[in-house]
């Protein structure tokens, strides 16, 4: 059963990377096509991103923790004896990707914000 998990939080990141990527694109090449100003173009992508970042980083937490070797397993984890399963590794770094992702958004939103009211 943990394999199972494994693999499904692994495809649901692969998926993720997917997203982000098909996001991006799209941003970098709608942009002389379209109408809508360039700040708030970005703070939707920006939020887009953030958003499926978050998804991403709470599945593969719930896998981690469900998968994650506990016992005797944990200490010959730690020695290097036995093999860690990937998304147990890859969690943290999903979670700083979807804390940098929100803060990115979030900074997006404002500069967004703060054009519209200039105008």
């Amino acid at each position: 059963m943990g394999t199972l998990i494994g693999w499904l939080a692994i495809a649901a990141v692969l998926y993720f990377i997917y997203f982000v990527v098909k996001r991006i694109s799209r941003f970098l090449l709608r942009r002389g096509k379209a109408n809508t100003p360039l700040h708030d173009e970005l703070a939707d992508a920006a939020e887009d991103i953030a958003a499926a970042s978050r998804v991403a980083a709470a599945l593969s937490s719930a896998a981690a923790f469900f998968i994650a070797p506990a016992g005797l397993l944990a200490i010959g984890a730690a020695l290097g004896v036995v093999s860690v399963p990937l998304i147990v590794k890859l969690a943290p770094i999903l979670i700083v990707f979807a804390v940098g992702a929100a803060a990115l958004s979030a900074a997006a939103k404002l500069y967004a914000k703060s054009k519209r009211r200039r105008k």
